[in-house]
């Protein structure tokens, strides 16, 4: 997984510096205090942060199907270390549809657990079609660092 910083960051640091040149100009030390909160976060956040070990593995029920009839599947994820949200999107192609309306799922994973998502869709005309790439999205607990994988789903 590929690891980023959330725009929290670019927020916080923002709020950290205008809130310390604010304090010096103003000569108000409360203000130097409230800053100094979002540093400490920023710090902390950001430090503390590790990669959750979240493995993604996709099953589908039939790998043939006819046109107009559902096709179902299972995410399978598992997490090394526990997950504040874990997003996971399936980004279907043209010409393929949810059957239930969901291509989107978050929750909460903890360390160990294991979570099966299902997933249902149909081709809307006869074709082979991949079904599309699974996007994973894991967040720390302060929401600053992101975990991102894109997998392909299969066909």
């Amino acid at each position: 997984m590929t690891r980023s910083g959330s725009p929290r960051i670019e927020g916080y640091a923002v709020l950290a510096g205008v809130g310390l040149v604010a304090a010096l100009a103003l000569h108000r030390p409360e203000l130097a205090i409230l800053a100094a909160s979002f540093a400490l976060l920023l710090a902390v956040g950001t430090r503390v942060a590790r990669d959750p070990g979240v493995s993604v593995e996709v099953v589908f029920d039939e790998e043939r199907t006819v046109e107009g009839v559902d096709v179902h599947g299972t995410a399978t994820m598992r997490a090394g270390r526990g997950v504040d949200r874990l997003e996971l999107a399936l980004r279907l192609p043209p010409g393929v549809e949810p059957s239930n309306g969901a291509t989107a799922h978050a929750f909460r994973l903890r360390a160990g657990e294991i979570r099966e998502i299902p997933l249902a869709f149909r081709c809307k005309r006869w074709r082979l079609f991949d079904v599309g790439e699974l996007e994973v999205h894991a967040r720390d607990p302060f929401r600053l660092v992101v975990w991102s994988a894109r997998q392909t789903a299969g066909h």
